[in-house]
């Protein structure tokens, strides 16, 4: 390769993120984002609202993430038969009506069913959107556009909860509002994204044979149950409970739990883009693994004595670091192991084991809470990290070359 090429796939590597395609999955990541983060500075207020506990109105995170566990494989599947678009067009216009509506209810179990309802569109989102980067990219780009969308993420993590900590200022309604930003993605996706096609020339029963043969693999069973364990912790500890931390113990406000999530992104922006220059220099990605699964751990538990406000603010930033990290290598990895014609299978079994983190993060978080208090929830997440470290070292174990 002559030096002229070797400038020409740098030049074409650091403008990935300017490419047409990359910007509209930069948008459905967004809408993706909008279900949860933005809604989590309004726990507290809606808890007063209603009149319920903190334990009870982690239910609007969890009914949100329910549906997921269920549809996010069948919409992965029908995203590998019936083509991408045609499923994720209807998920976003889904999600944006379902939770838009939620602002014009006035009871607790009507904004239950709604949220359902938005997390339905949602399952399609979450099972689509890491399939399309793994169809549209391949080798070191592909690593790149899962860093880049991993910034994304903590971009949005971080403005998000600043954007509804504002608005709930307004009312405990108005963070809903912001769902409605589907349908102008809706549009984007229909008329410029690239599209794969369908995945039909497998018969279904041999595309099920070799899902369930990759499912066998070690290897993509640690990747499951380590996503699992690390979104139980992010949804239970870092959004559910976090903001009630920061509220009764530091007398903060939404403001100031956006503060703590803004510094969060930061750091899982950070990590995000960190991963492309660390397997350049050879670290492998078992020691890349196990070392941020430790950090996160650690620094989660560190959340229970944070003094005040500015050290929360250090500690969120080294989560996000170890998040943003662990995740833009395990979708990677995920991507890589995935079969081209079960990649939307597998890739949304993963997000299913996301949605299903996402769901049992905020009940788990509120068993700790109810037998151990607030100092429980941040060590009974760490505990829950620390303990998928040896299935994932066995998994990820060098093989004899």
């Amino acid at each position: 390769m002559t030096q002229g090429d070797e400038t020409a796939i740098g030049q074409r590597r650091r403008r990935l993120y300017l490419d047409r395609n990359m910007l509209v999955i930069f948008t459905i990541t967004l809408v993706a984002l909008a279900g949860v983060s933005s809604i989590a500075p309004a726990l507290p207020t809606v808890s007063r609202k209603f009149d319920i506990t903190a334990g009870q109105v982690g239910w609007l995170i969890s009914i949100f993430t329910i549906p997921g566990i269920v549809f996010t494989p069948l919409m992965g599947l029908a995203g590998d038969r019936l083509g991408r678009k045609r499923v994720l067009v209807p998920a976003l216009i889904l999600f944006a009506v379902a939770g838009s509506a939620c602002t014009l209810v006035d009871d607790f179990t009507h904004l239950l069913i709604l949220r359902f309802l938005q997390g339905i569109g949602a399952a399609a989102i979450g099972a689509l959107n890491l399939a399309l980067i793994g169809d549209l990219y391949s080798g070191d780009e592909r690593i790149s556009a899962f860093g880049y969308n991993t910034a994304v993420i903590s971009a949005a993590a971080a403005g998000y909860p600043l954007i509804g900590g504002a608005l709930v200022l307004l009312g405990w309604q108005y963070p809903f509002i912001l769902a409605l930003i589907g349908l102008p993605v809706a549009v984007l996706v229909s008329f410029v994204l690239d599209n794969s096609p369908p995945g039909r020339s497998q018969k279904l029963a041999l595309y099920f044979r070799n899902l369930a043969t990759a499912l066998r693999r070690l290897d993509i069973g640690a990747l499951f149950l380590a996503t699992f364990a690390v979104f139980t912790l992010i949804y239970g500890a870092l959004i559910t409970f976090l903001p009630f931390r920061i509220e009764q113990d530091l007398g903060g406000t939404a403001i100031d739990y956006g503060l703590v999530m803004a510094a969060n992104a930061v750091g899982s922006v950070g990590g995000s883009i960190m991963l492309s220059t660390l397997k350049r220099h050879n670290i492998p990605a078992r020691a890349i693994a196990l070392s941020m699964l430790c950090v996160l751990a650690v620094a989660t538990a560190t959340l229970a004595y944070a003094p005040d406000l500015w050290m929360m603010i250090l500690i969120s930033a080294v989560i996000g670091v170890a998040i943003g990290l662990f995740l833009t290598l395990m979708q990677t990895m995920v991507a890589n192991r995935a079969p081209e014609e079960q990649r939307g299978a597998l890739l949304a079994l993963n997000g299913m084991m996301i949605r299903l983190g996402q769901t049992c993060g905020p009940l788990l978080m509120g068993l700790f809470l109810a037998f151990g208090g607030m100092t429980a929830v941040f060590f009974g997440g760490a505990a829950i990290v620390l303990a998928v470290l040896p299935l994932v070292a066995v998994a990820f174990k060098p093989r004899p070359s």
